[in-house]
């Protein structure tokens, strides 16, 4: 029998990044662990564990030689001790500026996403004095929910406009979003507001207050336990800030997002310095249209007016950004073997 491959989902939305390669490995028949850092209701499956992530440091103790995790920031002591870390993005967005200096010191190997990933990687790894190695493979949720669109076709008399918030200080759920949510449904739109895992960790005041603003026949909030291939495919619109969901839903479904023009987020201190463009910034135009949160309404209206015409430009932005786009599965999978085969030993 194969050495097992651990995975180590930190939160629960982690597994939808590492639940396609754990069942496309299954099904070439290696062993695969799964560690999740949070109850789940399929802890009790077989090879299937539960640690909660406040006692990650004692991950160290773990006997494993591949560690695979979508959790950026691995510190040196969670990491099980002699082992290989493999990281999986758990975004597009660029690793220069929102991630910590520090951020991917403690990995050995990357599956990468897309080209932008690897030339920020190249800069990193000279740079932090890495000695790690990066695979060309892509980004299976944009491929699943593209296919998941095709094959459940929606359609409603109302357009869906779904406001999807990235996560640092200045996210728009901070700017009074009342408004701009009140807007949007006196003009006949019905509005999702998706925040991201960590808004219900420290936002919750807010959301809350947001929630108790408006009837449910206008206006919803969806947690990270709504299924995401659902909400977004029913979304005719995204409006965001600086998350890393708007271009999964341009992307996969070749729809438009508006970007709130606010204060960019970055969290790195050397590592913005690089010079390097950040594909959060350089691709919005491409997808969609920045704008102030003043002139919301009428620019979605000039969007749905003129909706069929941005379909090329992002398609022509989702092939610049994503390597292997539909069959990013596959051959994460036979990178995922390879590096088992580096790690272990060629069978």
């Amino acid at each position: 029998m194969d050495e097992p491959i651990l995975f180590y989902n930190k939160f629960r939305a982690h597994r939808q990044f590492s639940e396609f390669f754990i069942d496309a490995l299954r099904d070439a028949g290696k062993s695969v662990v799964v560690l999740d850092g949070y109850m789940s209701d399929s802890v009790d499956e077989a090879s299937r564990y539960y640690i909660d992530n406040k006692f990650e440091i004692y991950n160290i103790l773990l006997k494993c030689k591949m560690y695979v995790t979508p959790a950026s920031n691995l510190k040196y002591e969670c990491k099980p001790a002699r082992s290989k870390a493999v990281h999986i993005f758990h975004s597009l967005v660029s690793m220069h500026l929102i991630y910590g200096d520090d951020g991917f010191d403690n990995y050995e190997y990357f599956i990468g996403a897309g080209p932008h990933h690897l030339l920020e990687f190249n800069a990193i790894k000279e740079i932090r004095g890495l000695r790690a190695a990066f695979y060309k493979v892509g980004y299976p949720k944009v491929d699943e929910l593209t296919t998941y669109a095709g094959s459940n076709l929606y359609s409603s008399d109302r357009k869906v406009i779904c406001i999807a918030p990235s996560w640092h200080k200045e996210n728009i759920i901070n700017s009074d979003l009342e408004s701009t949510i009140a807007g949007l449904i006196d003009n006949g739109y019905y509005v999702k507001l998706r925040p991201h895992p960590h808004s219900f960790l420290y936002q919750m005041g807010d959301i809350k207050y947001l929630s108790a603003c408006f009837g449910k026949n206008d206006f919803t909030i969806e947690d990270s336990s709504i299924d995401f291939l659902a909400s977004l495919s029913e979304s005719d619109l995204l409006i965001s800030d600086w998350s890393g969901v708007a271009y999964e839903f341009a992307f996969a479904l070749t729809r438009p997002v508006l970007f709130i023009n606010s204060q960019q987020k970055i969290s790195s201190k050397t590592l913005k310095d690089l010079g390097l463009p950040a594909m959060e910034k350089e691709c919005r135009e491409r997808v969609g249209f920045v704008i102030d949160k003043n002139e919301i309404c009428s620019a979605v209206s000039m969007v749905f007016n003129n909706y069929e015409a941005l379909k090329e430009s992002i398609e022509s932005a989702r092939d610049s950004y994503l390597y292997n786009h539909l069959d990013a599965v596959e051959v994460g999978k036979a990178a995922l073997i390879n590096i088992s085969e580096d790690i272990y030993g060629a069978k």
